[in-house]
């Protein structure tokens, strides 16, 4: 089987999501922030969990909580 550019970025999507939620798992952080589409959405952010409830992307370090808020506003307009 050949894989196409589209089988391995989904690989690679896949792979950095589950090393996402192995990070958040690991510290042990609320259910709320374990919600699959948000681990998706920080990863299409390039989203790095760092700290304990901190999170960079676009070389910008954000409380976890403030992360998930922009998630819901962008995500669910709340």
């Amino acid at each position: 089987m050949k894989l196409t550019k589209a089988h391995i970025n989904q690989i690679i999507q896949e792979e950095l999501t589950k090393m996402l939620n192995e990070k958040i798992q690991e510290k042990q952080l609320p259910v709320t922030y374990r919600i699959p589409g948000f681990i998706s959405w920080l990863d299409s952010k390039d989203a790095e969990l760092v700290g304990d409830n901190k999170v960079k992307w676009a070389h910008v370090t954000r409380p976890l909580a403030s992360a998930f808020q922009m998630y819901k506003k962008e995500k669910f307009n709340l």
